[in-house]
């Protein structure tokens, strides 16, 4: 009777490693799915704050570009453009110049700057309105634009505005 019930218990028992296993390879393929899944949205998130940071970057840049132009000669670079224009920065390899042809940075990345006149109030204060022309100053806005995934259905774009001043009277 002994041996009997051993053979029994043998039977039953017999599949139980077969159905671990199969368990086992579900958990951890489960496990390694999710870890998958993951490790795509961290590069996801990584390749999107790359491109922020670079843009925060070109936006800095914009803003001392201005200030160079400003500094190598108000009137022939910033006095005499024309305001409410899109120009964009074009390196010679020597010196910025503004353009008002389209160009990009490392085929990405569009930037541009806008002019607009100065108003000043009775108190010398800018002012957004009113006010006379203040034809010593200038605000500006650089843009930054690019594509937001890789298929460039969306478009971002951060900006950052300022004034800026003839200070050297040249």
């Amino acid at each position: 009777m002994l041996a009997t019930f051993k053979k029994i218990q043998k039977r039953t028992f017999a599949g139980f490693g077969m159905i671990e296993v199969v368990v086992a390879v579900a958990i951890i393929a489960i496990a390694f799915t999710a870890l998958f899944d993951v490790y795509s949205s961290y590069l996801r998130v990584q390749f999107a704050n790359t491109r922020i940071v670079k843009a925060s970057f070109l936006l800095e840049e914009g803003l001392e570009v201005v200030r160079l132009l400003r500094d190598t000669s108000w009137s022939s670079n910033i006095g005499n453009i024309t305001v409410g224009t899109n120009y964009y920065f074009n390196w010679t390899g020597s010196a910025w110049q503004t353009t008002t042809t389209l160009q990009t940075v490392d085929t990405l990345y569009t930037r541009k700057v806008v002019f607009s006149n100065a108003y000043r109030d009775g108190t010398d204060r800018l002012v957004t309105s009113g006010g006379t022309l203040d034809s010593n100053t200038r605000g500006y806005t650089v843009t930054v634009t690019w594509p937001t995934n890789l298929t460039g259905s969306g478009t971002t774009s951060r900006q950052v505005s300022s004034y800026i001043t003839n200070m050297f009277t040249n």
